[in-house]
């Protein structure tokens, strides 16, 4: 392979860096979704846990346990 890149000009071989730096910049970019998640876990590490990502249910739950108004007996208490 060696002997190959030795027969390109100067100008080809930098044609081709910039070719081959952008194909490894486009396969190592992250999708906004993923980065979002890396952000919001950043900010708030109890999101996530249980390997299901964040859950509105724990959330409102929380909600309601601090504001007085959990009731273990109501079925929605539990999500069921």
């Amino acid at each position: 392979m060696d002997a190959e890149v030795r027969q390109f000009s100067q100008a080809e071989l930098h044609q081709i860096r910039d070719c081959l730096d952008q194909f490894i910049e486009e396969g190592l970019q992250v999708a906004p979704e993923f980065e979002c998640s890396i952000l919001q876990a950043e900010r708030d590490p109890t999101v996530g846990l249980g390997g299901r990502g964040p859950h509105l249910e724990t959330a409102s739950l929380r909600a309601n346990v601090d504001s007085g108004g959990f009731d273990a007996n109501s079925e929605s208490a539990f999500g069921l």
